[in-house]
Protein backbone atom coordinates (compact mmCIF):
# COMPACT_ATOMS: atom_id res chain seq x y z
CA UNK A 1 0.00 0.00 0.00
CA UNK A 2 2.85 2.38 0.82
CA UNK A 3 4.35 1.58 -2.58
CA UNK A 4 1.08 2.50 -4.32
CA UNK A 5 0.92 5.77 -2.40
CA UNK A 6 4.56 6.48 -3.27
CA UNK A 7 3.89 5.82 -6.96
CA UNK A 8 0.88 8.14 -6.97
CA UNK A 9 2.92 10.76 -5.12
CA UNK A 10 5.71 10.50 -7.67
CA UNK A 11 3.23 10.87 -10.52
CA UNK A 12 1.75 13.85 -8.82
CA UNK A 13 5.19 15.38 -8.39
CA UNK A 14 6.08 14.78 -12.01
CA UNK A 15 2.81 16.04 -13.25
CA UNK A 16 1.29 18.37 -10.88
CA UNK A 17 2.73 19.67 -11.44
CA UNK A 18 -0.08 19.73 -11.02
CA UNK A 19 -1.39 22.52 -9.91
CA UNK A 20 -1.47 25.74 -11.34
CA UNK A 21 -2.67 28.03 -8.78
CA UNK A 22 -1.77 31.34 -7.51
CA UNK A 23 -1.48 33.30 -4.37
CA UNK A 24 -2.95 36.03 -6.54
CA UNK A 25 -6.17 34.07 -6.37
CA UNK A 26 -6.53 31.91 -9.43
CA UNK A 27 -10.07 30.79 -10.20
CA UNK A 28 -11.73 28.48 -12.64
CA UNK A 29 -10.85 25.21 -14.30
CA UNK A 30 -7.76 24.64 -16.42
CA UNK A 31 -7.27 21.58 -18.62
CA UNK A 32 -4.19 20.08 -20.21
CA UNK A 33 -3.05 17.23 -22.43
CA UNK A 34 -0.32 16.04 -20.05
CA UNK A 35 -0.52 14.18 -16.80
CA UNK A 36 -2.55 16.93 -15.17
CA UNK A 37 -5.80 16.53 -17.02
CA UNK A 38 -7.69 19.13 -14.98
CA UNK A 39 -7.02 21.55 -12.14
CA UNK A 40 -9.74 23.63 -10.54
CA UNK A 41 -9.05 26.69 -8.39
CA UNK A 42 -11.60 28.16 -6.01
CA UNK A 43 -11.79 30.67 -3.17
CA UNK A 44 -9.49 30.42 -0.19
CA UNK A 45 -6.61 29.21 -2.39
CA UNK A 46 -8.28 25.81 -2.72
CA UNK A 47 -7.40 23.44 -5.53
CA UNK A 48 -8.74 20.14 -6.89
CA UNK A 49 -6.63 18.08 -9.29
CA UNK A 50 -7.38 15.24 -11.70
CA UNK A 51 -4.45 13.35 -13.13
CA UNK A 52 -4.34 11.24 -16.29
CA UNK A 53 -2.05 8.75 -14.51
CA UNK A 54 -4.38 8.35 -11.51
CA UNK A 55 -7.95 8.03 -12.79
CA UNK A 56 -10.56 7.93 -10.07
CA UNK A 57 -8.33 9.56 -7.47
CA UNK A 58 -9.37 13.06 -6.49
CA UNK A 59 -6.65 15.22 -4.98
CA UNK A 60 -7.71 18.30 -3.07
CA UNK A 61 -5.80 20.87 -1.12
CA UNK A 62 -4.53 24.42 -0.95
CA UNK A 63 -1.87 26.31 -2.88
CA UNK A 64 0.40 29.33 -2.64
CA UNK A 65 2.44 31.02 -5.35
CA UNK A 66 5.68 32.87 -4.64
CA UNK A 67 8.72 33.72 -6.74
CA UNK A 68 7.70 31.64 -9.76
CA UNK A 69 6.89 28.55 -7.71
CA UNK A 70 3.63 26.98 -6.65
CA UNK A 71 3.49 25.04 -3.41
CA UNK A 72 0.57 22.69 -3.06
CA UNK A 73 -0.53 20.95 0.12
CA UNK A 74 -2.81 18.17 -1.09
CA UNK A 75 -4.36 14.96 0.11
CA UNK A 76 -6.07 11.94 -1.39
CA UNK A 77 -7.34 8.56 -0.29
CA UNK A 78 -5.99 5.35 -1.80
CA UNK A 79 -7.20 1.93 -0.69
CA UNK A 80 -8.85 3.52 2.33
CA UNK A 81 -5.64 5.23 3.47
CA UNK A 82 -5.38 9.02 3.48
CA UNK A 83 -2.12 10.54 2.27
CA UNK A 84 -1.01 14.17 2.57
CA UNK A 85 1.84 15.89 0.74
CA UNK A 86 3.47 19.29 0.28
CA UNK A 87 5.00 19.72 -3.17
CA UNK A 88 6.59 22.68 -4.93
CA UNK A 89 6.53 23.14 -8.71
CA UNK A 90 7.66 25.79 -11.15
CA UNK A 91 4.74 28.05 -12.08
CA UNK A 92 4.03 30.67 -14.72
CA UNK A 93 0.83 32.47 -15.58
CA UNK A 94 1.16 33.34 -19.27
CA UNK A 95 -2.15 35.19 -19.52
CA UNK A 96 -5.68 35.09 -18.08
CA UNK A 97 -6.36 31.73 -19.73
CA UNK A 98 -3.01 29.92 -19.69
CA UNK A 99 -0.82 28.65 -16.86
CA UNK A 100 2.27 26.44 -16.87
CA UNK A 101 2.94 24.06 -13.99
CA UNK A 102 6.21 22.18 -13.97
CA UNK A 103 6.44 22.65 -17.73
CA UNK A 104 2.87 21.52 -18.52
CA UNK A 105 0.64 24.10 -20.18
CA UNK A 106 -2.98 24.21 -19.03
CA UNK A 107 -5.76 26.35 -20.50
CA UNK A 108 -9.11 27.61 -19.26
Amino acid sequence: MKKAISIVSLLVCLAVILCACGGSGLSGTYKGDGDISEIKFSGGNKVAIKMESAPGISMTGTYAIKDGEMTINYSFTLFGEKAEYDETYSFEQKDNKTIVIDGQELKK
